[in-house]
């Protein structure tokens, strides 16, 4: 039963497929390989980037007063009770030395968060990057 395609294909010109075809086949395969491992091994950085920098403003972010914990009635009391027993000079001290350990406890927890939300941006970049590279071409005409 002749068709069209038959018409088709018998005006063809006969021609053999040139000598470094499987060559070329091989090497934009493996081409293909390098460019979707490098691709993992981006997205693969990206969520550990931003894995690192969520683990570091969820360390540093209740440490810095945003999330303040309630403290107990209990606690309360002992607390207003010690400042009223407590003499004077005791507690000039002991402000004094709250005031320096909590200047210090801001300027690591601040490095820290800086550091967590440059790396969790590191990351979402990464990742987006990942989300919107070009999709690979069916063939090299595409």
């Amino acid at each position: 039963m002749n068709d069209r395609m038959d018409q088709w294909l018998a005006r063809l010109p006969d021609e053999r497929p040139s000598p470094d075809l499987a060559a070329r086949i091989v090497l934009a395969v493996a081409e293909r390989s390098r460019v979707k491992a490098r691709w993992r091994r981006t997205g693969i950085a990206a969520g550990a980037l931003g894995l690192l920098g969520l683990a570091l403003m969820a360390v540093s972010w209740p440490a810095s007063g945003a999330l303040p914990a309630a403290p107990g009635s209990e606690a309360i009391i002992q607390a207003v009770s010690g400042l009223l027993s407590a003499p004077l000079e005791t507690l000039a001290g002991s402000a004094q030395a709250t005031i320096a350990w909590e200047s210090s406890l801001v300027e690591g927890i601040e490095i820290a968060f800086v550091l967590g939300a440059v790396l969790l941006t590191l990351g979402a970049v990464g990742g987006l990057a990942r989300l919107l590279r070009r999709s690979e071409p069916v063939n090299v005409y595409s």
